[in-house]
């Protein structure tokens, strides 16, 4: 028989006493991102499932949530902003953490898991009250085998994430608090943002960002290419074997990433839809290369600015690499003293300058597990709604795919109706797998 109990999982820091500091320039971003969407808003929410070692109890599983919780302030932090639109973060000493308990047989746990997980995902956190985390253990009684982490963006980003879930099997498999290196809090990690170290690099990328918006020229849709749906946005997904047998040779033949490969590809198509040799790009970035970030669990991820020199012809391959390695370097600022600069430089986004994305997704988080592939040939689908989560005009999402990549194309169909998007996607396939004269 199958049952479900809320219960809660109470954690007492080492700290007496709540501790309080201005929000790190992750915080902040995607803080202001949650307001602009709204109360209810939950699109950000993240989770990530995992395997439990055999023999792991509802009592031993409940310590090692609380051993990482004490470890980790993110997982115990709150948030008010100020009148004068500053955000605090505060640090609780202590926590109290939703427990969704569920009982079923060793075979049914692992789709009950990932059913109950994304429906947590689904409902908001408090941020002003409540722990930005939630725990969901599924398996026979007192016989968990699966459980999730439900964790609000404000707690940590995608590669945070990781961090946080390797903390936590090693818990699981026997470690002790006492065997983890010291964590990064997001309180000290603001300390450094406000030291002269951490506004030197403020100001660097922030000059990065002004002559970047300077130097491209505008761009915009072709007129010929607009053909306006409804709903308005509408994704093409190419799943394409060729791009995946091509992208590891071609980038050592090359000597770039293969991220750099894709992102050729995304500029080469974006040139043509848009006719510009320069085009532009906001890339998604870790931040995780260097001390302190490097083993963050709080949101450390923003954007950087690109733009790939198309002109003169040649492969764009590591053009492409260099500028973004550039705007790697680059995406660390606080997203409203970013906005200041652009403003009082006259360097603010104009036409589709700064509305045009690129997201590398082929490492995602623990996917379901994948079936073997079965074909040989591109496959094309579409997917049509009435809103996209950010504010971009078009993005190209890549994923991986068993034997396959798949890249999906979102955009506005008032710029690039679907033929458009078809072509797009034909071009970059062509960039990607190596077969064009681009």
């Amino acid at each position: 028989m199958n049952t479900e109990t809320e219960d809660v999982i109470t954690v007492h820091a080492a700290e007496r006493r709540p501790q309080s500091g201005p929000a790190t320039w992750g915080q902040y971003a995607i803080w202001k991102e949650l307001v602009r969407r709204g109360e209810e808003e939950h699109l950000f929410n993240l989770d990530w499932v995992v395997d439990l070692p055999e023999g792991t109890t509802d009592d031993g599983l409940a310590a090692t949530v609380r051993d990482l919780v004490r470890r980790q302030e993110s997982l115990r932090t709150v948030f008010q902003e100020t009148g004068e639109g500053d955000v605090v973060q505060t640090s609780l000493p202590s926590a109290a953490v939703p427990w969704h308990r569920m009982t079923s047989p060793p075979d049914s746990a692992d789709d009950a898991i990932r059913r109950a997980a994304a429906e947590s995902r689904t409902v908001r956190f408090r941020h002003g009250s409540e722990p930005p985390l939630r725990v969901i253990t599924c398996g026979p009684e007192n016989r968990p085998i699966r459980a999730a982490l439900v964790v609000s963006h404000l707690a940590t980003d995608f590669n945070g994430l990781r961090i946080l879930a390797g903390e936590w099997s090693d818990l699981l498999a026997g470690k002790t608090l006492d065997d983890l290196p010291p964590a990064t809090s997001p309180l000290r990690l603001a300390e450094w943002q406000a030291s002269p170290e951490g506004l030197d690099r403020r100001e660097k990328s922030a000059s990065h960002w002004v002559e970047c918006f300077r130097s491209t020229p505008d761009m915009n849709p072709r007129p010929d290419l607009a053909d306006r749906r409804d709903p308005v946005y509408w994704t093409g997904t190419l799943t394409s074997p060729a791009i995946a047998s091509a992208l590891t040779p071609l980038a050592e033949a090359n000597g770039v990433s293969t991220t750099a490969v894709l992102l050729a590809a995304a500029a080469t198509a974006l040139g043509d839809v848009t006719g510009s040799t320069h085009p532009m790009f906001m890339l998604m970035c870790h931040n995780r290369t260097r001390k302190p970030f490097r083993d963050c669990v709080s949101p450390v991820a923003l954007e950087g600015a690109f733009a790939v020199d198309l002109s003169g012809g040649g492969p764009p391959y590591s053009k492409a690499w260099k500028a973004c390695l550039a705007a790697y370097r680059n995406a660390q600022y606080h997203k409203g003293e970013l906005r200041r600069h652009l403003s009082e430089s006259g360097a603010e986004p104009a036409g589709l300058k700064g509305r045009c994305w690129f997201n590398d997704l082929r490492f995602e988080l623990n996917p379901p597990p994948a079936e073997a592939a079965t074909e040989t040939a591109s496959s094309f689908a579409w997917t049509a709604k009435a809103h996209n989560r950010g504010t971009e005009d078009l993005a190209f999402h890549v994923r991986d795919s068993p034997g396959s990549v798949e890249v999906a194309l979102t955009a506005r169909t008032d710029y690039f109706g679907p033929d458009a998007i078809r072509d797009c996607l034909a071009v970059f396939e062509s960039v990607a797998a190596g077969t064009t004269a681009h």
